[in-house]
């Protein structure tokens, strides 16, 4: 999901920070509202400099169209899109009972790897590894 990055400078002290609003409540040990009414009194300036994603998704859904069969997994304003209808027309007929949504449990979550992660093997590769290597050895000796 993409969220907003903002600066935010305390007007008391001069101190600036940059990162979204959860990053900045944590930071300062601040509740949101009391976030956003220091932004409205003024005590707080806080400047929109970008975008970022913070690595959460929405759970996607399955329609499924009983009169037609077809299937699509996503949200429900791709599957307006997909289907041609409006979002209205797709609420009524869910509603009628025409098209069957569900949530899908089994999303593939994004994974993030580091450097050292990439480099790890996973113990089939490392015993496949094992047994080349010792078989090259041999072989190695046998020729000496």
């Amino acid at each position: 999901m993409k969220v907003k990055v903002y600066k935010f400078t305390d007007n008391s002290t001069q101190k600036a920070f940059t990162g979204t609003i959860e990053e900045y409540c944590l930071k300062a040990g601040l509740a949101r509202q009391t976030l956003n009414s220091r932004v409205k009194k003024g005590n707080i300036t806080r400047k929109e400099v970008g975008v970022k994603d913070n690595g959460r998704s929405y759970v996607p859904y399955e329609f499924s169209d009983k009169a037609t069969g077809k299937r699509f997994v996503g949200y429900y304003a791709e599957c307006c899109r997909e289907w041609n209808l409006t979002y209205y027309q797709l609420r009524q007929r869910i509603k009628l009972g025409v098209i069957d949504v569900k949530k899908v449990s089994n999303v593939s979550k994004k994974i993030y790897y580091t450097e050292a992660d990439s480099n790890k093997m996973t113990p089939l590769e490392r015993e496949v590894s094992r047994k080349y290597w010792l078989e090259r050895a041999q072989m190695l000796e046998r020729e000496s």
